[in-house]
């Protein structure tokens, strides 16, 4: 009985000591399996601090707004560009829907956006969206400003549409391959993506 006893804390013992390492060794493993998922740089320190994002806002030139020959939401003017982390966006309403036209205006007014210095200093990408009112038929293009220079020199719509970053047509993204179906109207406009509400 005493053997027993004995034996019994020393297996008590080393349970104990079992359970303590194991739970050390379980603890540095998911410290070390975090630290791959995350890298030290990104951990946050400190406070978060939320607040207003305040645009970097540009009067639109007069060529720009000839060129884009549309309105606003609220069908007034265009008036003023807001660029938000370095990046503009457009978007400018018609009330008719035609792909070359639209890309047409569309390079128009990067073509004279690249020619203030303004948006050069402010943003690194530059995307325009021009819709039909009342629809989700629309053309969206997305350059970098040396993709503009590279069209004011070559003066080349079919270069142009393979170098911009990207061309979507009514929710469809359009390979660079395909751009100039769409532009020439070889191609039809994909109609939009339907939506249907969840089950």
């Amino acid at each position: 009985m005493e053997i027993f006893r004995k034996y019994k804390s020393t297996f008590t013992v080393s349970l104990f000591c079992m359970a303590v390492v194991l739970g050390v060794s379980a603890c540095s493993k998911s410290d070390n399996a975090m630290d791959q998922l995350v890298p030290t740089e990104a951990k946050p320190v400190g406070k978060r601090v939320y607040g207003p994002i305040d645009p970097v806002v540009i009067e639109l030139p007069k060529a720009v707004v000839e060129a884009l020959g549309g309105s606003d939401v609220y069908g007034k003017p265009l008036k003023e560009a807001f660029v938000y982390f370095r990046s503009f966006n457009l978007v400018v309403y018609r009330e008719s829907f035609d792909v070359k036209a639209y890309i047409d205006g569309i390079a128009a007014a990067f073509a004279q956006i690249a020619a203030d210095e303004a948006f050069a200093k402010a943003a690194d990408i530059w995307a325009i969206q021009m819709q039909k009112r009342g629809t989700a038929n629309f053309v969206n293009m997305a350059v970098a400003p040396a993709q503009v220079k590279g069209y004011l020199k070559h003066r080349n719509m079919s270069r142009f549409l393979k170098e911009a970053d990207y061309l979507m047509i009514s929710d469809h993204i359009i390979p660079v391959g395909e751009r100039m179906n769409y532009y020439l109207g070889k191609t039809a406009a994909p109609a939009p993506q339907a939506f249907s509400p969840n089950p």
